[in-house]
């Protein structure tokens, strides 16, 4: 009788040390005609069929699993694996999946043990391949710095590229040459017909150029080619948005937010769409979304303060503001924004130590606006209105002489005859004291301007 028993799995043991000097030698087969073994776990290695890694001291060749479990080379103990060239079908398999645009032109691609992937291109094509390393480096769209020059003569390199009229395309947007860019994707569009997003670009360059027609058109091409094409129902939804079309505007921004809710432009414009159709929470909900994803966004935040303060929740509205005017230390609209909620939060308040300090800072954020805006007259109107507030008559009529002062001045600004009737009939309360009645007289003057 037989007596069976089970197999004891294997396990490596520790190599001994070496004397200093001593060396040992290894022979390792690395024809694919010969049966390989792995050191590991001593089976049979498939090489043309089973996943597998060689090292890069020894070249001794492990099965995936083993190298993995083993975490170093059972022959040599050596750490590090060496790149592999895929097989043929292995190559594209792994091109068509994550390098499509690159296969067309003769790429091999290689990977390491942990799976990174890198490129390296057929010798035959050396100097092309160059070329669009080169191309690639100044893309815009992969957060470089673009090259306008390099540019150029990668177009004249190989005109038939269509990845650098893109390129360029891209290029000439951020420069607001949208001429140039829609020449560019036209003729990317022409050496690749299915490339949505090249309709896409060439669609905000032409709505930004002035022709919607032609952008819907280019939109609406780019979500037959794919109708699951994320910056075709954004930068849709976007230009619906600009034609009054609010209702299509929503699905379009929806249907964006449903295929990929992580870019803080999309849930913006839904938040102006939301805000325009009155629906302020919504509105104020989708701002907070976009500033989540982009909390250095300056416009977001104003956009949001503005609806707060709105809303008379200018408490809230000071937490964008605060953050808007580090980002945005010279930008008048910021400053004027948050001296209108110091103000209106003053006015809220039943804590006169609060009121007194919240009116003054509103007076310096106006002061700071009307520096960097001296000719603007709502600066002024808003600050008069800060000032007046802030006026105590137990402390004489300093504040509300300032107040009138700034009426003054905004009507000056907009163009008011200082000589007329309604004029003097104010310049009369100002001897005898009454600047009340002069600050009343000049703010009804100020309305019956604005409904002209």
């Amino acid at each position: 009788m037989v007596e069976h028993t089970a197999a004891k799995p294997f396990v490596p043991e520790e190599p001994r040390p070496l004397a200093p000097g001593e060396t040992v030698a290894v022979r390792v087969h690395a024809g694919s005609e010969q049966r390989l073994r792995c050191p590991y776990c001593h089976s049979t290695i498939a090489r043309e069929h089973e996943r597998w890694v060689a090292c890069a001291s020894c070249h001794a060749i492990h099965h995936r699993a083993c190298w993995v479990e083993g975490r170093a080379c059972a022959t040599c103990r050596h750490a590090h694996s060496k790149p592999r060239i895929l097989s043929r079908r292995a190559h594209l398999a792994i091109a068509f999946a994550l390098l499509a645009p690159l296969c067309a032109f003769g790429a091999w691609h290689t990977y390491e043990a942990h799976d990174a992937i890198r490129v390296s291109f057929d010798k035959r094509e050396l100097r092309r391949a160059d070329f669009r390393a080169q191309l690639w480096a100044v893309d815009p769209s992969r957060g470089k710095k673009t090259n306008a020059p390099e540019l150029d003569v990668a177009i004249e390199r190989a005109a038939d590229f269509a990845p650098a009229w893109a390129a360029r395309g891209r290029a000439r947007t951020d420069a607001k040459d949208y001429v140039g860019a829609e020449f560019d994707f036209t003729q990317a569009i022409a050496l690749e017909p299915w490339n949505n997003l090249s309709y896409v670009s060439r669609g905000y360059a032409r709505a930004m150029r002035g022709v919607p027609e032609l952008a819907r058109a280019d939109f609406d091409r780019a979500l037959e080619l794919d109708p699951r094409s994320f910056w075709a129902w954004s930068n849709r939804g976007w230009l619906r948005a600009l034609q009054d079309d609010l209702d299509g505007a929503r699905l379009d921004l929806n249907r964006a937010l449903e295929l990929d809710a992580t870019h803080a432009f999309t849930w913006a414009e839904r938040a102006k769409v939301r805000e325009r159709s009155q629906d302020f929470a919504g509105a104020v909900a989708d701002y907070a979304r976009a500033i989540a994803l982009e909390p250095k966004n300056a416009e977001t935040r104003l956009a949001r303060a503005k609806i707060l303060v709105e809303q008379a929740k200018p408490g809230a509205a000071l937490d964008d503001l605060f953050v808007a005017t580090d980002l945005k230390p010279n930008d008048a609209s910021v400053w004027a924004l948050r001296g209108r909620a110091h103000t209106a939060f003053g006015a809220q308040t039943t804590l006169k130590a609060v009121k007194t300090n919240e009116l003054d800072l509103a007076v310096a954020s106006l002061t700071r606006a009307i520096e960097l805006e001296p000719e603007n007259p709502s600066h002024r109107v808003d600050r008069a209105a800060a000032f007046r507030l802030k006026n105590d008559p137990d402390k004489g009529k300093a504040d509300l002489r300032h107040a009138v002062a700034d009426l003054k001045r905004a009507l000056e600004l907009r163009g008011a005859d200082l000589m007329s009737q309604k004029f003097d009939d104010a310049r009369v309360n100002e001897p005898n004291g009454d600047l009340e009645a002069a600050y009343q007289e000049y703010s009804k003057i100020l309305r019956e301007m604005s409904s002209r």
